[in-house]
C-alpha cells in the first residue's frame, strides 16, 4: 500500500480476484474502498489482470446518481488498485438475509426502480456490468440504492454464480443479456421466496429440471400473489418462453415505470392512501447526490459478528423508515392527479397513455450534475438591451377577446398566458424519425429511420425572442446572456447565445419544458417523411423570388416560407435550437418506441435545426440533422418550449379562433410493393453537348427521360450534382415532374455556369428516402451536361 497516499483503516475481506481495504486519503481527507489485485494471486493471470483494468477504466467514465463513482485504475508496486468512494451502508445481499424474503412489495418496487434506472443508463452508454449480483448493490445509510462496481461485504462475490446465465459457452463474451438475467434473479429475490439455484451445480436439487423450467414453475405458482405484468417482466429477463427477451435494460426500466404507474393508479382507485388536494405541484429540480456527506469516517469493524449484526439491523430499520415515506409521497402526488383527472367532464373519453417525459427529465438533470463536465453553475453572460426603438410586428395569431373552446385539430393555437407565446397543437400518433440515406451528403450522427409514437403536445410557434427572455431575466429566474454582435440585438429576434441551462430555466419559469428531440422532429416534419419543414422542395439558391432559406437573422416568425406541417416557423433556418435530450452519436432505438426521451445520460445535449451561419445551408436544413453541444455552450443557439396536452387548460392559456398557416401536404403516389426504380436517358432538349456558354450565366438544362422501371417516379425525387470539383452552391434539384412506368417526360434544372473550357458535370437520381441510383437497367449510368465555357 502506498503509505504516502493512503492510510489503511481496515482490511475488509477478499473476493474472487482481490483484496478489499478501507483506506483514508491524506491528500483528499476522504475515505475510500480499494480493491488490490495482483497477478498470480487469487487465480489472476495476466489476461484477467488486463481485462479487469480495461473494464474498470470503462466504469470510471460512467456517472449516475445511483452509482458509486469509480476512479481510474492505478498500477502501483502493490498491484492494480481499483478505488471508489466509501459510503456507509449495507449490501442488498445482507438486507435480504436480515429482513427476510420477499421484501414488502412497495419497498421492493422502489429498489427495483432505482436499480433498473442505473442499469438502463449503463446500457445506454454501451457498457455491460457483467458480474451483477446483490453484493454489488449498496443500500446507504441515507436511504439510497447505489450500484457498486466493487463487491461489498459480507458475501462479496461468493454467490455470483447464482446470477449467471445457464449454459454459457466457454468463450462467451458478456453482453446486455447477462445483466438482464442477473437483474431478473434479483427481482426474484426481491418479490418472491423462490430459492435460487446455481445453474452450474451438478449436485443441486431438483436435478432433473432445467434452470429456466425451475424458475418458470416457481413464478407460475405465484400468479395469484404478484401482478401478472411483474411476473412477465421477470420472465422476460430470464428468457423464459414464450415471452420475448428484452434487448437492453432500457426496455426493462420503462416497463418497471409502467408497473409503478399501474400500482399507483390501483391504490388511488381503491383509496388505500391519503389524497391531499386535486392539484399537481411542479416537480422541483433534484439535487445531485453528495457522496462526501455520506462517508462514514469511523472505522467499521465488520469482522466482529456481533457489532456487524447490530449495525446491519439498524441500517435495515433506517432503510425502511426512509424509503417507504418517499413512496407514500409519490402516492400522494399521483393520487392527487388521478382525482383531478377523474372529476373532469371529459375523463371518460380521454385516452390514458403513460408519459415518462417529466420523470426522465428530472433523472437527466441529476445525471447532468454528476457528469464529468458538469459544474455547479452554467457559464452565463448577459446581453445589454438595445436602446434603439423596438420594431413592431403584427402577430399572425392573436387571442380572442371572448372565451372560446380550445380546439384539438391540426392548426389549432392558443396563447400561453405566462409569457404570451403562441403555441400550436401536434396530435398524438406515429411518425417516422431519423434517416437511413443522405443524398450523398456526408452527414454524421444520424438516427436510423424508425417509427415513433408520441402523445399529443403543444409547442411554441416561434423561437423564444430576446424580449420574452428578458422578461424572465427581469423576474430573476433567468441569467442574462451576452450578444457580442450589435446587428444580432433586436427584441423580436430569437434569443441566441443561450446555454442549455438558460433554455431549461426559461421554459421552467414559463411553466413549460424543453421539447424532446422526437417532439421537435415531429413538429418540424409531420407524418409524411418530409426532408424540410416546408416539404421536399430544395432551397432554391439561384432564384431570389423562390428563396426559402435566409442569410441574415430575422425576427422570429417572419419567414413565412419556412413553416412546418403544424404551423411552426423557423424550424429549418434562423437559429439552431436546444432540445431536452442528452446526445450520443448512435443510440439504440427500442422497437415500437413510445414517447422516447433519448439517452438516459451523457455529457452533451442535442441541438436541432439549421441556422443562418451554416456553410452548407442546403443539407443543414434537413429535419433529421442533429448534433451534440456542450450544455454550457453559448454559440448562437436558441430554443422554443413545449407542454403536454394535459396542461392546456384555463387559466394557463387563452384559445385562438384563427388557425395557424400550415405547410402544404406532400402527395406521394402509391407505389406497388417491391417495385423497381429505373430511369433511362432519351435525348437532350436544351444545351446539347458542346454548347458555348458564359461563365456565371444562369441556364436551364432539359432532358427527356423514360421510366423503365415499375415504380412511379414523381416530384419528390431529386437530381443530385455529383461533381466535387465544381463547387455549385446547390447540389439537390427537384425532379418537378411525374413519370409513370413506361412513359417519357421532360426534366429540367437551373444553375449558374461553372468551370473553364470544356466542362462536363455528372448527376445521379435519388428517391425521397435519400437512396441514390444511376441511369439504365443496371442503375449505374451518369446523367450529364457537357459544354464549353467562353
Amino acid at each position: 500500500m502506498n503509505q504516502q497516499k493512503f492510510q489503511l483503516i481496515e482490511k475488509i475481506g477478499e473476493d474472487s480476484n482481490g483484496q478489499l481495504l478501507k483506506v483514508h486519503s491524506t491528500a483528499d481527507n476522504q475515505d475510500f474502498l480499494i480493491k488490490r489485485i495482483q497477478i498470480d494471486q487469487h487465480q489472476v493471470d495476466t489476461r484477467l489482470f488486463h481485462t479487469i483494468q480495461y473494464r474498470s477504466a470503462q466504469f470510471s467514465k460512467f456517472s449516475h446518481s445511483n452509482a458509486i463513482p469509480l476512479y481510474l485504475p492505478e498500477i502501483t508496486e502493490d498491484g492494480l488498485l481499483l478505488r471508489q468512494n466509501f459510503i456507509s451502508g449495507i449490501s442488498l445481499s445482507v438486507l435480504l438475509k436480515e429482513a427476510g424474503r420477499p421484501l414488502p412489495f412497495d419497498q421492493a418496487l422502489i429498489l427495483t426502480d432505482s436499480l433498473t434506472a442505473v442499469l438502463a443508463a449503463l446500457h445506454d452508454q454501451d457498457i455491460v456490468f457483467e458480474n451483477l449480483d446483490t453484493s454489488h448493490i449498496l443500500l446507504s445509510d441515507a436511504g439510497n440504492l447505489l450500484l457498486s462496481f466493487l463487491s461489498l461485504p459480507t458475501d462479496f462475490d461468493s454467490r455470483n454464480s447464482l446470477y449467471q446465465k445457464p449454459d454459457k459457452a466457454p468463450d462467451h463474451k458478456a453482453d446486455f443479456s447477462d445483466d438482464l438475467y442477473a437483474a431478473g434473479i434479483i427481482l426474484v429475490e426481491l418479490f418472491t421466496n423462490i430459492i435460487l439455484i446455481d445453474p452450474d451445480d451438478s449436485n443441486r436439487e431438483p436435478k432433473r429440471l432445467r434452470t429456466a423450467d425451475y424458475y418458470q414453475q416457481g413464478l407460475d405458482q405465484l400468479s395469484d400473489e404478484l401482478p401478472s405484468n411483474l411476473i412477465s417482466i421477470i420472465k422476460r429477463c430470464l428468457c423464459i418462453d414464450p415471452f420475448p427477451p428484452y434487448k437492453s435494460c432500457i426496455d426493462l426500466f420503462l416497463d418497471i415505470r409502467k408497473e409503478i404507474d399501474t400500482v399507483l393508479e390501483e391504490k388511488a382507485e381503491n383509496g388505500t392512501h391519503p389524497i391531499a388536494s386535486p392539484t399537481i405541484p411542479k416537480p422541483e429540480e433534484p439535487q445531485p447526490a453528495n457522496f462526501e456527506k455520506l462517508l462514514d469516517t469511523a472505522p467499521r469493524k465488520i469482522k466482529k459478528i456481533s457489532s456487524t449484526q447490530s449495525r446491519q439491523k439498524i441500517n435495515i430499520k433506517q432503510l425502511l423508515l426512509k424509503t417507504i415515506p418517499l413512496f407514500m409521497a409519490a402516492l400522494m402526488i399521483i393520487g392527487s392527479f388521478l382525482v383531478f383527472f377523474n372529476i373532469s367532464k371529459n375523463a371518460e373519453i380521454r385516452k390514458k397513455r403513460n408519459d415518462y417525459l417529466q420523470t426522465l427529465d428530472q433523472l437527466h438533470i441529476t445525471q447532468t450534475s454528476l457528469s464529468q463536465k458538469a459544474t455547479d453553475q452554467a457559464i452565463i453572460a448577459a446581453w445589454t438591451p438595445t436602446s434603439s426603438p423596438e420594431p413592431t410586428l403584427t402577430p399572425s395569431l392573436t387571442p380572442t377577446s371572448t372565451s372560446i373552446p380550445i380546439s384539438h385539430l391540426i392548426g389549432s393555437a392558443v396563447q400561453w398566458n405566462h409569457d404570451s407565446s403562441i403555441m400550436v397543437y401536434v396530435p398524438e400518433g406515429n411518425f417516422q424519425m431519423g434517416m437511413n440515406q443522405t443524398f450523398l451528403y456526408n452527414i454524421n450522427n444520424l438516427l436510423p429511420l424508425h417509427d415513433v409514437y408520441l402523445d399529443a403536445f403543444w409547442i411554441d410557434q416561434t423561437e423564444v425572442t430576446q424580449k420574452q427572455y428578458d422578461a424572465c431575466v427581469q423576474e430573476g429566474s433567468c441569467k442574462k446572456v451576452v450578444v457580442l454582435e450589435e446587428s444580432l440585438i433586436n427584441p423580436d429576434y430569437p434569443v441566441i447565445g443561450a446555454s442549455w441551462q438558460n433554455a431549461y430555466d426559461y421554459c421552467k419559469w414559463a411553466g413549460k419544458r424543453l421539447p424532446s428531440e422526437a417532439e421537435w422532429e415531429k413538429a418540424a416534419r409531420g407524418t409524411d417523411h418530409r426532408l424540410y419543414p416546408w416539404g421536399n422542395q430544395s432551397p432554391d439558391l439561384s432564384s431570389a423570388e423562390n428563396l426559402i432559406i435566409q442569410d441574415q437573422l430575422k425576427p422570429a416568425g417572419q419567414n413565412i416560407k419556412d413553416i412546418s406541417p403544424y404551423g411552426l416557423f423557423d424550424m429549418g433556418n434562423n437559429v439552431s435550437e436546444w432540445v431536452n435530450d442528452f446526445f450520443l452519436e448512435n443510440w439504440t432505438i427500442a422497437a415500437e418506441s413510445r414517447n422516447p426521451v433519448g439517452p438516459l445520460s451523457g455529457t452533451n445535449r442535442t441541438v436541432k435545426g439549421g441556422n443562418i451561419w451554416e456553410t452548407d445551408p442546403e443539407s443543414s436544413n434537413f429535419v433529421f440533422r442533429r448534433r451534440g453541444e456542450d450544455p454550457e455552450s453559448t454559440d448562437r443557439i436558441g430554443f422554443r418550449c413545449a407542454v403536454s396536452d394535459s396542461e392546456i387548460s384555463n387559466p394557463n392559456v387563452t384559445a385562438i379562433q384563427k388557425k395557424a398557416s400550415l405547410a402544404a401536404d406532400l402527395n406521394y403516389p402509391t407505389s406497388p410493393k417491391d417495385c423497381i426504380e429505373k430511369i433511362g436517358y432519351v435525348t437532350d432538349i436544351t444545351i446539347p453537348d458542346g454548347t458555348v456558354l458564359q461563365k456565371g450565366q444562369i441556364v436551364t438544362k432539359t432532358w427527356v427521360l423514360k421510366n423503365i422501371g415499375t415504380c412511379p417516379i414523381h416530384e419528390n425525387y431529386k437530381i443530385l450534382w455529383t461533381d466535387s470539383n465544381l463547387n455549385n452552391p446547390q447540389k439537390m434539384f427537384d425532379f418537378n415532374t411525374r413519370i409513370e412506368p413506361g412513359k417519357e417526360a421532360e426534366v429540367s434544372i437551373t444553375f449558374p455556369v461553372q468551370g473553364q473550357g470544356k466542362t462536363r458535370i455528372g448527376f445521379k437520381i435519388a428517391n425521397p428516402d435519400g437512396e441514390v441510383f444511376g441511369l439504365g437497367e443496371r442503375r449505374i449510368g451518369d446523367l450529364w451536361i457537357e459544354y464549353e465555357v467562353n
